[in-house]
């Protein structure tokens, strides 16, 4: 049995069931579990940190993290609604320009592999005080030299997003305290949109515009049905 291979198909399972779900039942989700909606959110962006860092510390300070987000999002409403909101923003728009970054490299450099490799760079370019290639040639090795130039252009690109995503973020945890359930079906529509490009790209190696052509309607399908849904329930 292909354990590694049983793993992957069971993680890209889980992708397209939680992205259905964020996309088109996101407003009922949050409401009905916010718990786990913030616990889950919350244990996602620390587990992040393996980008940078090795050991099992991580996986239990995700486990913490998580708690704390959910118990935060059970027993403090707004506090929770902030959370949810802004996690759900940074990573939506972090993972569009992540991937973007991506396919700028992708099909030049082989030894980037994925999405997490980027970040890695990122880190790498960080802990050498911004020499990219330098830290290059820490995590890819021979092609590092032919490369440097479009690795450099990804990771601007990257840690302009990254900023991007931060400001939308906050914006958007203070538009969910003043608007509510429009600003949620907003941001659980565009994460679950993300998770279902994820999935296909991976499942059918799509182009750029595939991949956000896919994003875009998905995110502009499930806001519109959970619109519907919530003036139906009025």
């Amino acid at each position: 049995m292909n354990f590694t291979a049983d793993a992957q198909v069971t993680a890209a399972a889980i992708m397209l069931l939680a992205g259905l779900a964020f996309c088109f039942l996101g407003l009922k989700i949050f409401k009905g579990v916010q718990f786990v909606v913030c616990a889950v959110l919350g244990g996602l962006l620390v587990l992040n940190l393996r980008a940078f860092f090795d050991g099992e510390w991580v996986y239990i300070a995700a486990g913490a993290a998580g708690i704390c987000a959910g118990i935060l999002g059970m027993k403090k409403y707004k506090t929770g609604l902030f959370i949810a909101s802004f996690l759900c923003t940074y990573a939506a728009v972090v993972s569009g320009f992540a991937k973007s970054a991506y396919m700028k490299v992708r099909l030049t450099v082989e030894a980037i592999p994925d999405v997490p490799t980027l970040f890695t760079l990122w880190w790498a370019k960080i802990q050498k005080g911004g020499d990219v290639a330098g830290a290059a040639g820490d995590v890819i090795g021979a092609q590092a030299d032919e490369a440097v130039g479009n690795i450099s252009a990804a990771i601007n690109l990257l840690q302009r997003g990254m900023a991007i995503a931060l400001i939308a973020a906050i914006i958007a945890g203070v538009l969910a305290l003043l608007v509510g359930d429009y600003i949620i079906v907003f941001f659980t529509a565009a994460l679950g949109a993300v998770l279902i490009a994820d999935f296909a790209e991976r499942a059918f190696s799509l182009n750029a515009d595939m991949y956000f052509i896919i994003m875009a309607v998905a995110a502009l399908v499930g806001a519109a049905l959970q619109i519907s849904e919530k003036k139906k329930s009025k």
